[in-house]
């Protein structure tokens, strides 16, 4: 998939009844919503880069739990970062429990998903960088990603899994990003949001150097 597919998905899913979110502005490559719960004050930007990437940020707190629900919702090969707050999500008879700190690795469908973030007393702050196909396919064969994330033979495979936890640097590294008004980044003619995708660079450089270091492989749970 490229960019506008993954773009398309995350607006499919912001106007769905049961995502929980009420949304606030949409472009053909910047989304903002708020969630619905009284009580939770959780707010999400979604940008599209001309790169080759897709920019998900989530921030805000309050009391209680949100619940969510994802459907048919394909990822080529993400990384998610959690800054602060928990997640669960059930899919397939099991649950996965990201918190803060943790970088997971999502690729594949995900089908059918029952999801509950839960702010902590840092608040939630999470962010999620999705990849163009023609990305990743360049980074493999310029042998900057480890096989086990991804390779031709990978494309579709799904994968849930914790990459790393305690990630400091990398968590530090989107700080700045989810401090960002998400309105400054919202609704930019495309020239200047094409440079905005910069300040991607110290985040996506910690796992994807423009050297030969590889990604990790994933964290044996």
């Amino acid at each position: 998939m490229n960019t506008a597919a993954i773009y398309r998905q995350y607006q499919t899913y912001v106007r769905s009844d049961k995502s929980g979110w009420a949304l606030d502005g949409c472009s053909d490559s910047a989304l903002m919503a708020q969630a619905k719960q009284p009580g939770l004050h959780l707010e999400m930007c979604i940008n599209r880069f001309d790169s080759g990437i897709t920019l998900s940020r989530m921030r805000g707190g309050g009391t209680g739990a949100f619940p969510t629900e994802i459907h048919n919702f394909s990822h080529n090969c993400a990384l998610f970062v959690m800054v602060s707050g928990q997640n669960r999500l059930q899919m397939g008879g099991r649950e996965y429990r990201p918190s803060a700190g943790e970088i997971w690795l999502v690729r594949g469908e995900l089908a059918d998903v029952s999801e509950t973030l839960l702010p902590d007393n840092g608040g939630m702050r999470a962010l999620h960088l999705d990849f163009s196909l023609e990305k990743l396919r360049r980074w493999h064969d310029e042998g900057l990603l480890d096989e086990r994330l991804f390779s031709p033979q990978t494309i579709g495979r799904f994968a849930l899994q914790r990459l790393a936890q305690n990630a400091a640097a990398l968590t530090a590294a989107a700080c700045p990003l989810l401090q960002r008004p998400f309105e400054s980044d919202g609704f930019r003619p495309a020239r200047r949001r094409s440079r905005r995708a910069g300040t991607l660079r110290p985040i996506i450089a910690l796992h994807l150097p423009p050297s030969r270091q590889r990604l990790p492989p994933p964290a044996h749970r």
